[in-house]
């Protein structure tokens, strides 16, 4: 199913695609129920047909059932969960709250960084919502930016509550496995650490806090951290805890006041003992710095308040490695595991944006002036459609963490595609591009013979700008190669025509006319010259132009002669 085409889902007619993840697609619908004369929007989760069942669908349900259950202003609320047939295919569904504004990282990455009242305000917000969660002993266990939803009037919500949990209940998670986003994640969540409580969920908003107010990563300022790697964050916070201390905190960027700082380093304590111990406790804190915010200063590490005494350093250590082999069959595998997960989602990415420039490569080799055999390009489509199911297969066993067939399958849908396109280049665009190159060069050669540089400086000048801009032959393999022979055909394509064009107004008999003429009319001009020098120099520049163009028509001993004449008329000036 293409989900750009759908139109209508149930009783919900679809507006518009909003968006893809992992295992579902997002709509903009509208109820039709409510009849014509009312529009009420709704947005709408429909999960893919091979995540319908086992450990995907729960977690799809469970997300659905928590949000249902809940309803507060500052979270997004489930109206509908249901199924609907689409194609003789059973595909689950829910309607939720439409949002007609963006995400905060949205907001973030247009305008950066947030001045500190409206900070307060949004995370107010979502601390708000995520207190109801608390108070109903659910842990969210994904807060970020990209999870917190803006409306046009500047309402905000928390939504996203896939892998959120029951506090006193067991989950789809078992200790040793990652749920999250590193970068959001608190110490404790990084390192799979048993049961999660309120307060990580404290520190993950601690997180978005800074990055609201700096428009950066509490980890960007840490030397030596790559704040988009969870193996370097994972390390980073084992070490600070190793030595008793907290994550460096630095608000050079955007000065804040004395109490906002205060309750950002508070939430990102290494032990969440010493954070606010749930939501509405950190709600507190933070409009108590709305009220009264305290001098506004710039905060670097070492100016804030040193950390609460923590475990001996030679404990800090026991406690890294045992969390370590608990969280991956053994500390070292774990760091393996992880590195493999990275290096698979970066497989079905490569893999799915190659799989998404199919069709404009098929359309550009149909568009060629030579015809693009129909059994090349079926094998291109099917190459197409076997890498998308790989596709499907690579993200199914991702989201349940199996890596080595994800990886696998994200293996098998590159070689498909790499397979369809090289037979493309091989037996189509290989031949015809170096039957082209071959062809330019001699049509470049013969115009130079005929002086089409002299005749038609202009014209030649602009043939050339064209060849030099043709493409160098592509040093790489399958569709990326495709591309590049394809952008190649197109600037010989281009070039040939010019060269063509250039012949025939060289072939032009009225061009041979105005040479003449030209020259000529240059030589009279220079017979009958001023007494200025300077002027008749120029005339006399002129003469010799117009007659080298008429070399080429009429022949060398009436130019020679031509000359002659005008030089004797120098010396007799």
């Amino acid at each position: 199913m293409n989900p750009y085409e759908l139109r209508q889902i149930g009783r919900y007619r679809v507006n518009r695609f909003i968006a893809e993840g992992g295992m579902a697609w997002v709509f903009e619908v509208v109820d039709t129920s409510y009849g014509d004369e009312f529009e009420v929007l709704r947005a709408l989760k429909l999960l893919k047909p091979q995540y319908a069942s086992g450990d995907d669908f729960e977690r799809f349900r469970r997300e659905a059932a928590a949000q249902a259950r809940l309803d507060h202003q500052n979270l997004v609320t489930v109206y509908e969960a249901d199924r609907v047939e689409i194609e003789a295919l059973t595909y689950f569904y829910y309607t939720m709250t439409y949002i007609d504004g963006p995400s905060l990282a949205q907001l973030l990455a247009t305008q950066g960084a947030l001045p500190p009242p409206r900070a307060i305000q949004i995370v107010c917000d979502v601390l708000s919502g995520l207190a109801v969660l608390h108070r109903n002993g659910i842990i969210h266990r994904d807060i970020k930016p990209g999870n917190i939803f803006t409306h046009a009037d500047g309402r905000v919500r928390l939504g996203d509550l896939g892998i959120a949990k029951l506090a006193d209940t067991s989950s789809q998670t078992k200790t040793g496995t990652f749920m999250g986003t590193f970068v959001y994640a608190s110490p404790e969540q990084a390192l799979a650490r048993g049961e999660l409580g309120a307060t990580s969920d404290v520190f993950s908003i601690g997180l978005t806090l800074f990055e609201t107010l700096v428009s950066k990563s509490v980890y960007d300022h840490v030397e030596g951290i790559d704040s988009t790697s969870g193996i370097e964050i994972l390390s980073y916070l084992v070490g600070r805890g190793r030595v008793g201390g907290e994550i460096e905190i630095d608000f050079a960027d955007a000065p804040i006041p004395t109490k906002l700082a205060a309750v950002v380093q508070k939430a990102l304590r290494i032990d969440p003992s010493e954070r606010y111990q749930d939501a509405d406790e950190m709600l507190v804190a933070l409009n108590d710095a709305r009220v009264d915010p305290g001098e506004t200063v710039v905060f670097r590490h070492a100016d804030l308040a040193p950390p609460a005494p923590g475990l001996p350093s030679w404990l800090w250590g026991l406690v890294a490695i045992l969390a370590l082999v608990a969280a991956g069959f053994g500390g070292w595998r774990w760091w393996d595991l992880r590195q493999t997960q990275i290096a698979v989602r970066e497989q079905i990415a490569l893999a799915k944006q190659l799989n998404d420039r199919i069709p404009a490569i098929e359309a550009r080799a149909q568009a060629l002036d030579e015809p693009f055999p129909r059994e090349l390009r079926d094998d291109l489509v099917e190459a197409a459609q076997a890498a998308e199911e790989d596709l499907d297969d690579a993200r199914r066993f991702a989201d349940s963490g199996h890596w080595g067939p994800a990886g696998d399958k994200a293996e098998d849908a590159l070689k498909a595609l790499a397979a369809g396109c090289e037979r493309v280049n091989a037996e189509f665009l290989g031949e015809r591009v170096d039957t082209r190159v071959r062809s330019v060069g001699r049509s470049v050669e013969s115009l130079r013979g005929q002086g089409a540089v002299g005749v038609l400086p202009t014209a030649w000048a602009a043939l050339m700008a064209q060849v030099d801009s043709i493409p160098t032959a592509p040093t790489t393999s399958g569709c990326i190669a495709t591309e590049e022979q394809l952008a190649r055909y197109a600037s010989l394509h281009a070039a040939s025509q010019a060269a063509e064009n250039l012949t025939e107004k060289l072939q032009d008999p009225n061009l041979l006319a105005e040479a003449v003429s030209d020259a000529e009319r240059a030589w009279e001009s220079a017979k009958t010259a001023s007494t200025d020098a300077t002027v008749y120099l120029v005339l006399m520049e002129r003469a010799e132009e117009a007659m080298a163009q008429v070399e080429i028509h009429r022949g060398r001993d009436q130019l020679g002669a031509a000359l002659e004449a005008l030089r004797r008329a120098t010396n007799d000036f």
